[in-house]
């Protein structure tokens, strides 16, 4: 079965970010990661890896740094799709491995048609989305599979942790959290404190510096981990 299309968006006018950003919530297969109005700051959250899209779709006439500079710098670690006004960049933008060019104002049609193209090209290369662990609660130790998708957090126990899944269930493992941290998505988990690392699909709210999961769970944010886990919930945010 093919992965979602995981999707980020880069540009400096916010109105075109939620046209394209509708787009892409609407479409099957496509997973919309964010947008972002400041380029230096999406290629800093790409390139430190907070952010891993598999198309980022870039506006080219930007302030600081222009889409086609962007791109150059960015086109080693996601796929790209220019999306502008300026059509005269046009035959520019294809000099770079650009796989499209989305002319403003975008008809979701024209759009359809550009992601149908894409799919038909894309292989599935997703990491890893689960793993087998063995968990050590009750007198017999049992092996199981988990998908990372399904853990609500990770609680530290020592030498131990305690994952909470979505369906439930509490496994007991023998493993360190800096080392279950290690092995983890990094686009999709972030650690909140010493105690505790989150899923940021399962969040609900975050309130002051009390994280609410969508299982009504309430973990507290560090202040040690606070810069770190806002710039990757900003890295995920619409403009």
């Amino acid at each position: 079965m093919m992965k979602e299309i995981k999707c980020y968006i880069i540009d400096d006018n916010q109105d075109a970010i939620d046209i394209l950003a509708s787009y892409i919530e609407k479409t099957p297969g496509l997973e919309l990661l964010g947008g972002q109005l400041n380029p230096l700051t999406a290629l800093n959250y790409i390139e430190r890896k907070l952010i891993i899209p598999d198309i980022t779709f870039v506006d080219i006439n930007m302030p600081e740094i222009n889409g086609i500079e962007l791109a150059e710098l960015i086109e080693e670690y996601t796929n790209i799709i220019f999306y502008s006004s300026f059509t005269n960049y046009a035959i520019s933008a294809f000099e770079t491995t650009a796989l499209d060019f989305l002319a403003k104002p975008l008809s979701y049609n024209r759009f359809l048609k550009s992601v149908e193209k894409i799919k038909k090209t894309q292989v599935d290369t997703d990491p890893n989305t689960s793993f087998f662990l063995k968990n050590l609660k009750g007198k017999a130790a049992s092996t199981f599979q988990i998908n990372f998708q399904e853990i609500i957090y990770i609680k530290a126990l020592g030498n131990y942790i305690q994952i909470k899944t979505s369906a439930e269930n509490l496994h007991t493992i023998y493993m360190t959290l800096k080392s279950a941290n290690e092995n983890l998505p990094k686009q999709d988990f972030c650690r909140i404190s010493k105690s505790y690392i989150v899923n940021l699909k399962h969040i609900e709210i975050i309130k002051d510096k009390v994280v609410i999961m969508k299982d009504t769970s309430k973990l507290n944010l560090s202040d040690n981990f606070k810069r770190e886990f806002t710039q990757q919930i900003n890295a995920w945010s619409i403009g």
